[in-house]
């Protein structure tokens, strides 16, 4: 979760286990989903990606593998066997040697939860605004979007705005470099938010589970507020690569 997912999303061989628990739950805590996330949450054409990032509801091994965030399920007994067999193989195997191994280990997971629910995902999701996909949701009498109305309801809704943003601009980017730029510029109107810190005292400080957005309704979020979130960065990360207008 959160920082263990950029280590992990851009690894050749992303192995899960029935222990895997993968969520980035960030805009329950006043920021964004970060680490390139609207880049990997938006290389596949359905919402999945969309649903993860601002919901931050964590997934087990189905649904990380659907979402496109891990490849392979191995059952957490079997991985000091796969360990040993990764380390018996030849210095500078290839991946294709390596994948070999690894799926003469792995085998088809436990059913996950999304799958069964990516249809309505797609429809429920794929509006370009948080006012579309929450209006969408009140509209479905399914117990699934009562229960996903339920869990954006506690979210900052200045971080659903710029989250959505990032994602749908990030769909739209094909270099991970890009991506990274703009949610690193990002990053800069964080710092200076109210949401971000009141976030973090109701999660991690208080522990209260009770934060006190600024603004507090969707409504209320303004475009001047979205906009500060979306400046180019005085020292970018990449200037030799980036592409010009990705950090709009």
């Amino acid at each position: 979760m959160g920082g263990g997912v950029g280590i992990s999303v851009y690894g050749s061989h992303r192995i899960v286990t029935e222990r895997t628990r993968f969520a980035m739950p960030e805009t329950g805590i006043g920021f964004f989903p970060d680490v390139g996330a609207s880049w990997f949450l938006t290389r596949r054409p359905n919402e999945l990606g969309t649903y993860v990032g601002l919901t931050g509801e964590p997934l087990g091994a189905a649904d990380a593998i659907l979402v496109g965030l891990a490849d392979v399920f191995v059952p957490s007994e079997r991985l000091a066997v796969l360990i040993e067999a990764l380390a018996s193989l030849p210095a500078r195997s290839s991946s294709a040697a390596i994948s070999t191994t690894i799926a003469g280990l792995s085998e088809a997971p436990p059913a996950g939860v999304l799958e069964p629910q990516q249809p309505a995902i797609d429809r429920l999701f794929a509006f370009g605004t948080i006012e579309g996909i929450l209006a969408a949701l009140r509209a479905d009498d399914s117990p699934f979007a009562e229960k996903i109305l339920s869990v954006l309801s506690a979210k900052s809704p200045l971080s659903l705005t710029v989250t959505l943003r990032l994602l749908r601009l990030g769909r739209k980017t094909e270099p991970l470099e890009d991506c990274l730029e703009r949610e690193f510029s990002a990053t800069t109107a964080v710092l200076h938010s109210h949401d971000f810190y009141e976030g973090v005292r109701a999660a991690v400080i208080d522990k209260d589970r009770n934060p006190q957005w600024r603004p507090a309704r969707l409504a209320d979020v303004t475009a001047a507020d979205v906009d500060a979130y979306f400046q180019s960065s005085a020292h970018p990360l990449f200037a030799d690569k980036i592409t010009e207008g990705s950090a709009t």
